[in-house]
């Protein structure tokens, strides 16, 4: 699954994590989370020239260099639906065909479940791998 047809083609995705930069204003999304997890996936995306994507449980599916504000909010149960159909909506938009997703330790059930449903939902190929 490590090839890439450019844009439409693959895109990396990780999940964010509730340790973030508490600096104000807007700042990317990679540096706002503060993760070694997410660093680590940032590095494999960029050796592969694949764009990279957060999941958050607030704002849906991020582009790593997306901007966005200091929060505390971890995504509950009830808000999957709601998640899954953002993230939906911005592979759509995106026009991936499929999803590398890592994980790494103990994954938030909900952050697997928004998305294996939304690569569902977009019928795109998604492969789930371990950083462990």
């Amino acid at each position: 699954m490590w090839h890439d047809s450019g844009r439409g083609g693959l895109c990396v995705v990780t999940y964010c994590t509730r340790e973030k930069s508490t600096a104000e204003g807007d700042m990317p999304a990679v540096e706002r989370y503060l993760s070694g997890r997410i660093v680590e996936v940032h590095k494999i995306a960029e050796e592969r020239d694949l764009p990279f994507f957060i999941v958050s449980g607030l704002f849906g599916l991020l582009d790593h260099n997306e901007g966005i504000p200091y929060y505390d909010h971890f995504m509950a149960a009830e808000e999957q639906n709601e998640v899954s159909n953002k993230v939906a909506a911005r592979l759509i938009q995106e026009g991936f065909n499929g999803v590398v997703y890592y994980t790494k330790g103990k994954v938030p059930v909900q952050y697997i479940k928004v998305i294996e449903d939304a690569c569902s939902m977009v019928d795109i190929a998604l492969d789930v791998l371990s950083l462990d």
